[in-house]
């Protein structure tokens, strides 16, 4: 059987549903009409066994050639389609900590000290320090481990590896900054497009792919008044010529540094739609002016969930199980699904998830801001400048 690579849709799939009538006729040219091919007989296992072969060796060529679509591609090679493009991946990074040790003066600490946390995470010192007068200094640290390391408050507490002669204590009196997992396929693949137009200035697309190449930028919301007069666009007023953004995520100074450096020369910026607008003055290194970048965060709207569900009898916890589908799907680390800035709350969306993900037939599912605690069946639209958000607490199930 010929294997056809180009398909129209632009997804290849292996046709194997006439190989084992392929191979039987082959064995029966080979040895007469008469070869018994019943099931059971020494012909019927030495044709189940080279279909197998056939269909496993057209299902990893199809695999191969889907590399080449960048919709489908994964691994190194959507690495390698994303490098046209000057995309990489987001990879793991660290935990890190400012913890504050106390112990003789004089004393070295070195760089590569470790201490570990009441859940045996363990954390390396990133430079060398000398306790002063006082007998304590503050020292910066990062997890051994990359990737999602917790460091709360007063929990990186014990020094590690026998530690050094005249280093006494140590602590962390603030959270620590939680590092990243490498990122997975499905969230390259979106985060590629989102940052297609990194290269190019003022066009809207630019700006946002330039927002978008801030790892800690969850999600966001343009928009863009283009004429010549102040204009009221979706909600959110704007002067002439300029644009709107709200963003989740990252930090002032990174947003507004990407906003000057991608937007348009001399359009003007606004904020104000949602309640916690910010203003971020910088200076620029070649005229030294000063501009202040305008952006607003989202105002986040607590979400109720009902959702009613019939499962079998299991020994796991269904309501639990439930509970956290809804929240991976809420929360979900890909830029675009789930409750991100302006996204719609989609009763239908959060009940497709969950039978989704746990199998399990989903009967109804209603929701409400906690603010007006009426439930409901239809999509509850969310503003430019708000974000939904739910919890374990806000969200109700109903076994039947």
């Amino acid at each position: 059987m010929a294997y056809d690579y180009i398909d129209e849709t632009g997804i290849i799939i292996a046709d194997t549903s006439e190989i084992k009538e392929e191979v039987a006729q082959e064995y029966k040219d080979t040895f007469g009409d008469d070869l018994v091919t019943d099931n059971g007989s020494p012909a019927s296992v030495l044709i189940t066994a080279e279909t197998t072969s056939r269909k496993n060796l057209q299902e990893t060529a199809a695999l191969f050639a889907n590399q080449i679509n960048p919709d489908l591609a994964g691994g190194i090679f959507l690495d390698a389609i994303g490098s046209l493009t000057n995309f990489q991946r987001r990879q793991a990074t660290s935990t890190t900590v400012t913890a504050t040790i106390t112990g003789v003066v004089g004393t070295v600490i070195p760089e590569g000290s470790v201490a570990t946390t009441t859940n045996e995470d363990r954390f390396i010192s990133t430079q060398e320090v000398t306790i002063p007068a006082g007998n304590t200094i503050d020292v910066p640290f990062q997890s051994e481990e990359k990737g999602n390391i917790p460091c709360l408050s007063g929990t990186l507490i014990n020094i590690a590896d026998g530690g050094v002669l005249g280093w006494e204590t140590i602590t962390n009196n603030d959270n620590g900054v939680v590092g990243l997992v490498t990122q997975n396929d499905p969230e390259a693949r979106v985060d590629r497009k989102l940052t297609l137009a990194n290269g190019a200035k003022a066009l809207p697309f630019a700006i946002t792919s330039g927002l978008y190449l801030l790892d800690d930028v969850k999600s966001l919301k343009f928009r863009e008044n283009f004429e010549d007069i102040t204009k009221v666009i979706d909600g959110v007023t704007m002067v002439r010529n300029s644009i709107y953004v709200c963003v989740d995520g990252g930090t002032n100074t990174e947003i507004a540094n990407a906003l000057y450096a991608y937007k348009t020369l001399g359009a003007s910026y606004n904020n104000g739609a949602s309640a916690d607008p910010q203003e971020v003055t910088i200076i620029t290194p070649d005229t030294e002016q000063d501009y202040t970048v305008k952006f607003d965060r989202p105002d986040i709207i607590n979400i109720k969930i009902k959702i009613t569900v019939k499962a079998e009898a299991s020994a796991t916890d269904q309501t639990q199980n439930i509970k956290d589908s809804i929240l991976a799907y809420a929360n979900s680390n890909i830029r675009t699904e789930g409750f991100k800035v302006g996204n719609d709350v989609s009763p239908t969306e959060i009940a497709s998830n969950v039978a989704y993900s746990t199998s399990y037939f989903v009967s109804d599912c209603q929701v409400t801001k906690q603010s007006i605690d009426v439930f409901q069946r239809e999509t509850i639209d969310i503003e430019l400048w708000e974000k939904a958000q739910t919890s374990l607490s806000l969200i109700e199930v109903v076994l039947v």
